[in-house]
């Protein structure tokens, strides 16, 4: 018998996030309190335009810092598909609807903590749209323009400290290596 989370309850609720406490059992029938922090999902994308990639560098509170980092945006609770999420994000921060939006697969943030999901996809087909957008960390965000043949070296470098941009770069370079 593999471990199993026998309960889970929340035990504080924000904006869209819940702190939750729940009770897990080992093979062996030992248990064990954990905490974990709830997410609703997101999606994160490559726009590739032409030979660029175009990426964001925005504030981000928790880090107090700015990172760069391929545009995303979580799932709301009326969320079902979710290339119409990519494409509303894709509007919002890069102010373009993307022609084209392939997957790239998913991932786990940190599954020690979180259960937060972020799908991973690339865009490319741009076309330019009125930006929308939402909240003051994308109002002030800078959209950054970076040569595709940049982009190992972005993620190998270390410069690209992101995780969901890190993934989804990877991934893309794989699937386009030559």
């Amino acid at each position: 018998m593999p471990f199993r989370r026998v309960s889970r309850q929340v035990v504080a609720t924000g904006a869209f996030l819940s702190f939750d406490r729940m009770e897990i059992e080992s093979p062996d029938g030992q248990s064990a309190e954990r905490f974990m922090l709830s997410h609703p999902g997101a999606v994160a994308f490559l726009p590739i335009d032409g030979s660029d990639a175009l990426l964001v560098s925005q504030y981000r509170g928790p880090v107090d810092q700015d990172l760069l980092e391929v545009p995303a945006g979580k799932l709301e609770p009326d969320d079902t598909d979710l290339r119409e999420v990519v494409r509303r994000e894709c509007v919002e921060e890069v102010g373009m609807n993307p022609g084209i939006i392939r997957p790239l697969g998913h991932m786990f943030t940190s599954g020690g903590i979180t259960d937060e999901r972020i799908d991973l996809f690339w865009v490319e087909r741009l076309e330019p749209v009125t930006m929308r957008p939402d909240g003051i960390e994308e109002e002030h965000a800078v959209l950054v323009r970076i040569p595709v043949s940049d982009l190992g070296r972005l993620v190998g470098s270390g410069e690209l400290t992101d995780g969901k941009s890190i993934a989804t770069i990877a991934r893309y370079l794989f699937q386009h290596r030559a």
